[in-house]
């Protein structure tokens, strides 16, 4: 499919966001099964850094935090900056019809990603701390 314009394409991302948010709130991942497993888990069998965040999304959806916080911590901590983020770009493309060019330091990407690793490490070393309690 081809736009016509980046008003076209914002439009189009903003209805496809809108239309996981009624998906995610009225069937939520923890009672229906048609979402797709995380196939890192599926195949290592252990917790990637990104399982639960569709559980988190769906929760904070339904406005419970502490659920949402539970799934996946770092994407309750983003959430709020990457919907300003998309925000800003939705504003920009409706009024200049062009996507702004986010700078994004190589330093910032790399305490993201770190973030990530340590994040992965640690919840699934959390099962073996268990039982030193």
């Amino acid at each position: 499919m081809r736009f016509q314009s980046v008003r076209q394409q914002a439009l189009w991302a903003a209805t496809a966001a809108i239309a996981l948010a009624v998906l995610l709130r009225y069937f939520p991942p923890s009672r229906h099964a048609f979402y797709p497993p995380c196939p890192f888990h599926t195949l290592l069998g252990i917790l990637c850094p990104g399982c639960g965040v569709t559980r988190a999304l769906a929760a904070l959806m339904a406005g419970q935090w502490a659920e949402a916080a539970r799934q996946n911590l770092p994407a309750v901590a983003l959430a709020p900056a990457l919907a300003l983020g998309a925000a800003l770009e939705f504003y920009s493309a409706l009024r200049w019809n062009r996507w702004r060019e986010l700078p994004v330091s190589r330093f910032a990407v790399q305490c993201l990603l770190t973030i990530a690793v340590l994040f992965g490490f640690a919840r699934n070393m959390e099962p073996l701390f268990r039982g030193f309690r």
